[in-house]
């Protein structure tokens, strides 16, 4: 595939066309499908490269079928690896704040753990928020009379599921591997920031 490279005028940046072609290569796509159609048109596109010329080679000028392989590199083998290392980033930082969050002994610590040093953080938190009151009572309802399920410790990092209330979130929490739904007081938690 060593023309794909050269390809230009793409919906595609030049580079994720190199990187495509190195996972495309190294995941075997071949063996990896149930289109064998598809891989075969890449050899085609491939070979209709190599038929252009070795100079500029523009994505305009490829046969509708070379461009559908094209886009099937890019939707089926491309798109799903880098959404499986972004997933993977992701839950390295939340992993690394959740077990920042165990450390924190003051509200203060809590509202500072909330604190994201970029945009990235704030996206992978844009969901979440941290505990700031000590004891936070998970509770079975949106209500102060709702059975109190368990008590949160300060510096708890919780996903919000709905915020539709005024002074209520439906939360979900990690309490020792389980995940439990419950309801907390609004003004006891921050946002990530």
């Amino acid at each position: 595939m060593g023309a794909l490279p050269r390809l230009t005028g793409t919906p595609f940046d030049p580079e994720l066309i190199r990187q495509a072609v190195a996972i495309a290569q190294h995941a075997g796509y071949r063996e990896k499908t149930g289109h064998a159609e598809i891989p075969e048109e890449l050899a085609a596109v491939e070979a209709e490269l190599n038929r252009l010329g070795q100079g500029g080679l523009d994505f305009s000028s490829l046969s509708e079928s070379g461009r559908r392989a094209l886009a099937w590199l890019f939707y089926w083998i491309v798109l799903p690896f880098l959404m499986n290392m972004a997933a993977a980033m992701a839950l390295e930082r939340f992993s690394e704040r959740a077990a920042v969050s165990e450390g924190v002994t003051t509200p203060h610590g809590a509202k500072m753990l909330a604190r994201c040093s970029n945009e990235l953080e704030r996206e992978i938190f844009a969901g979440c928020r941290v505990v700031t009151g000590d004891g936070l009572r998970l509770r079975a309802g949106p209500s102060m009379k709702a059975k109190v399920m368990t008590n949160l410790p300060l510096g708890k990092i919780i996903v919000v599921l709905d915020s539709s209330e005024r002074a209520w979130l439906l939360v979900e929490v990690d309490i020792e591997g389980d995940r439990i739904e419950g309801w907390v007081a609004r003004r006891y938690t921050t946002k990530f920031r």
